[in-house]
């Protein structure tokens, strides 16, 4: 296939329909695997995608172009650039599972402005969003935990209705994690808590979080830290890892604040 043949086949076509590129040789075992699964699976999913081959032998610029070491090598071409790859035989069960990962679909799209919101602070135009896909499929772990952080603040209870039974899927078990710590946190009565040093400022933090004031409870996170390291079982280090954990690092309260969380934690 010819550069210009590639552009044609797979680069504009991509704007309307989403194009699966498998990079492979005639004397690559593994591509004899990996081919014929494609080959069925472009058959089913006629109607989202499109199956383009390319065989690297004849068409070593466009396999230059596009960084080809290893073969088999698939990637998805989504309004002419790529989306998602993977390089390998990979089980067919693997291969869908990756496709519905990554197939554009409306239920991916609303996810995505769903996460966009959350990362701006419009928590509650993202919790209707999630609600509606988890309405929609209710097996689905993404949203659900992607709904908890929606509520953590909010409706901490619900929140940990949400997470009653924790995701199997590593890549959300770790924020499912701490919005779980946050949302248990909000819901204790401070008057439940030890005396001690940190006494004060750990009923600070309790009645930020219940305030929804993230930045005033990390502040009194720190004030613990200072006066008692230790206090109440750690409690100031699990809150607060677990707080810039659901923030994100690139949260302006994470930025402003998690160094001087960390130099009086360590």
């Amino acid at each position: 296939m010819t550069p210009e043949a590639f552009q044609e086949q797979v680069i504009e076509v991509s704007h309307d329909t989403p194009v699966l590129v498998d990079f492979w040789a005639p004397w690559c075992g593994p591509c004899r695997v990996l081919g014929p699964i494609l080959d069925r699976l472009a058959i089913e999913y006629a109607d989202r995608w499109k199956l383009i081959k390319v065989n690297t032998d004849e068409s070593q610029d466009v396999a230059g172009s596009y960084g080809i070491r290893g073969i088999p090598a698939v990637k998805l071409f989504v309004n002419g650039a790529v989306t998602a790859e993977f390089t390998g035989a990979l089980a067919e069960p693997m291969v869908r599972r990756w496709l519905e990962e990554h197939l554009p679909s409306p239920e991916r799209a609303a996810l995505n402005e769903a996460e966009t919101l959350l990362e701006s602070g419009q928590t509650g135009d993202a919790a209707d969003i999630l609600r509606g896909l988890l309405d929609a499929d209710s097996t689905n772990e993404r949203v659900r935990v992607k709904l908890a952080q929606a509520v953590a603040f909010s409706d901490p209870e619900e929140a940990v209705r949400l997470l009653e039974h924790p995701p199997a899927d590593p890549a959300v078990s770790a924020v499912a994690n701490a919005i779980q710590t946050v949302a248990l946190y909000a819901m204790q009565d401070p008057s439940t808590l030890a005396e001690g040093p940190g006494h004060e400022h750990f009923a600070g933090a309790l009645q930020a979080l219940q305030d929804r004031d993230q930045e005033r409870a990390i502040q009194e996170l720190i004030l613990v830290l200072q006066h008692d390291r230790y206090y109440q079982d750690d409690a100031a280090r699990k809150l607060g890892v677990a707080l810039f954990a659901l923030l994100g690092s690139d949260h302006t309260i994470t930025q402003e604040h998690r160094r001087t969380f960390d130099m009086w934690l360590y």
